[in-house]
């Protein structure tokens, strides 16, 4: 620019010379003046413009090369998270098959023995073993399926539900009998209310409800310092093949604020690393599992009031009945009997009433142990007291010491929480202690036992297998299965179910025994020695002219792993460990395929 201004000058100084001595080279000069005046005001900005951009053109370009060496690290440090990731996911597989191969064994166990003769005592045993066992596995699974492996488990898991026959009150008592240990160290009960208007007999995707509730009442014993939870089921609407029942899970834990309730069901990050809370993981997985169902979670809540956490489904009535049919002699000896309940927890009290006047029993109740005693000073009549173990004021330990003197041939029952902190001569003041929560068919039995209606011990205490399922579903069954405990439990629980199998150590033995001699289903581990269970099937959809119906039976449970499988050309999968209903309701699901055609595909449904 400093160039332009002394061109400018000495052009003025050349006009006012041309101006001076000739009209006509003034007017000339003046056009040369301008021109080159011109030319160089523009060729001095161009200059300045190319300068600018050079130098815009390095600094992008050192950018460039910072956000290159950036993305370079980041996708280094990806790649190291990404292998991390994997190894702790392989890691916990291993874990999880560890602990479900020796679970399948105990649980299955305990199961048989469940179906042969036992005390009441024993068959608490087992429903201890049972539900520790089922506990350990639900936590096995929560730790497996955290992280990436949980979103990868909510973001790609399919539609599609399993439906099985069940019975929703053996499903709802055995979720809350599972968290009766850390409700007991909180000091705060377990209630289940099951309308009488609810069928029970029910089929629909089991698991996914099991699930739903386990979340929630996890997250209300979480909640909840004091008081209770309460797990509903209402009947909205009855039709002749379905029913619409509404499910309710209610705290009176410290509730949440209008702002806490719109973040509740907020979808987790399918990038990113950053993991939510367990509680509110716990929620969103359970919110998938209801929409997947045909409904939703709703809640109800406010500082201090406790949560509801709801949702309705509509189930298809199971034609299968699962539980016993209640003795006809049971109920007549309960019929008009007179109980006092004596429960500070209203709740509490009123369920228990509810479930007494629905077998026609005379009921009082009263929210404290003075007023109990009064209520017999005033009435000889009862034939039986029902009294909680925690109350303020007097306790049940304190009333049956009171009231024993007075009335000694009076039966009272305790209502235990699980605490056991009283001696031998205590456990003698009382007809028996019922444990809470209380599980119908047990509380309905014991109530009978005491009234010297003693039902068929083989009616009480059998378990659910039934051997007559084979005779309605007869099937050759080949049971492919390297663990000398698993064949074991394999021949027993099929064998109580009305079949004859055979076994197979490896995949290799399964198909020299199918070369010499067909089978409708073969029930196939994956991991084994010599041939695992992916090969075996593999060699069987290439090589074989007929084709069985290979369902997997596997401690590996992550949805890669049931891909894998059906990739392979099983039909089904079963995890370990096994629970019956689902393992007669894939038996059942596949006789009717086999039935309908006589040489089945092996296409996966």
């Amino acid at each position: 620019m400093k160039k332009f201004y002394i061109i400018f000058f000495i052009s003025f100084l050349v006009l006012s010379v041309l101006l001076y001595y000739s009209s006509w080279w003034f007017l000339g000069g003046v056009a040369i003046i301008v021109l080159i005046t011109t030319y160089q005001f523009y060729h001095a900005r161009f200059s300045a413009v190319t300068g600018t951009v050079e130098a815009l053109e390095l600094q992008v370009e050192e950018l460039q090369k910072q956000l290159d060496r950036s993305l370079a690290k980041e996708e280094k440090a990806a790649q190291e998270v990404i292998q991390v990731r994997e190894h702790k996911k392989q890691l916990l597989k291993s874990l999880s098959h560890e602990i479900r191969t020796p679970m399948n064994a105990v649980l299955s166990m305990s199961l048989l023995m469940k179906d042969t003769i036992m005390t009441s005592e024993q068959t608490e045993y087992i429903e201890t073993i049972k539900n520790s066992g089922e506990t350990l596995v639900s936590a096995m699974d929560e730790i497996l399926f955290n992280d990436v492996v949980e979103y990868a488990k909510i973001e790609c898991r399919d539609n599609k539900t399993d439906t099985i026959d069940f019975d929703l009150r053996d499903s709802v008592e055995e979720v809350v009998n599972m968290f009766v240990t850390p409700a007991t160290k909180k000091g705060i009960e377990l209630l289940i209310d099951i309308d009488d208007t609810v069928p029970c007999q029910l089929c629909g995707d089991n698991r996914r409800l099991r699930e739903i509730l386990l979340n929630l009442v996890d997250n209300g014993v979480k909640a909840t310092q004091q008081g209770h939870v309460l797990i509903c089921a209402r009947s909205l609407n009855r039709e002749d093949e379905a029913s619409v029942i509404r499910l309710e899970v209610t705290d009176t834990g410290t509730g949440m604020t209008e702002e806490q309730l719109k973040d509740l069901f907020f979808a987790l990050p399918t990038r990113g690393f950053q993991k939510p809370k367990e509680t509110k993981r716990g929620l969103i997985v359970s919110n998938k599992h209801a929409k997947q169902m045909g409904g939703k979670i709703e809640v109800t809540s406010a500082p201090g009031s406790g949560s509801t956490f709801s949702f309705t489904v509509r189930f298809v009535l199971s034609k299968e009945k699962f539980r016993q049919t209640e003795q006809q002699a049971s109920l007549q000896i309960l019929r008009a009997k007179n109980v006092l309940v004596v429960d500070d927890n209203a709740t509490s009290r009123n369920i228990i009433i509810k479930q007494l006047k629905a077998w026609k029993m005379n009921t009082t109740g009263t929210s404290t142990a003075t007023h109990a005693i009064d209520i017999l000073a005033n009435n000889q009549n009862f034939d039986l007291v029902l009294i909680d173990r925690s109350m303020p004021h007097m306790d049940g330990l304190q009333f049956a010491r009171i009231a024993k003197r007075s009335y000694p041939a009076l039966p009272i029952v305790l209502l235990n929480s699980g605490r056991n902190d009283f001696h031998k001569h205590d456990q003698d003041l009382f007809a028996g202690i019922f444990i809470k929560p209380l599980r119908q068919k047990i509380f309905r039995d014991n109530l009978s036992a005491l009234f010297g209606q003693y039902p068929n011990k083989s009616e009480i205490d059998q378990g659910n297998i039934a051997s007559s399922f084979a005779s309605g579903c007869p099937l050759k069954i080949l049971v492919a299965e390297d663990n000398a405990v698993n064949q074991k439990i394999a021949i027993k629980i099929l064998g109580r179910l009305g079949y004859m199998v055979q076994i197979a150590n490896n995949g290799k033995e399964a198909i020299e025994i199918l070369e010499n001699e067909p089978h409708d289903i073969i029930l196939m581990d994956v991991q084994m020695p010599e041939m695992d269970g992916l090969e075996a099937t593999k060699y069987i959809r290439a090589r074989m002219r007929m084709q069985p119906i290979i369902i997997a039976l596997t401690a590996n449970v992550l949805q890669g792993d049931h891909d894998a499988c059906i990739q392979a050309g099983m039909n089904d999968y079963i995890s370990k460990p096994i629970e019956l209903d689902e393992l007669t309701s894939k038996l059942h699901k596949w006789f009717i395929v086999i039935n309908q055609n006589s040489s089945p595909s092996f296409t996966p449904l």
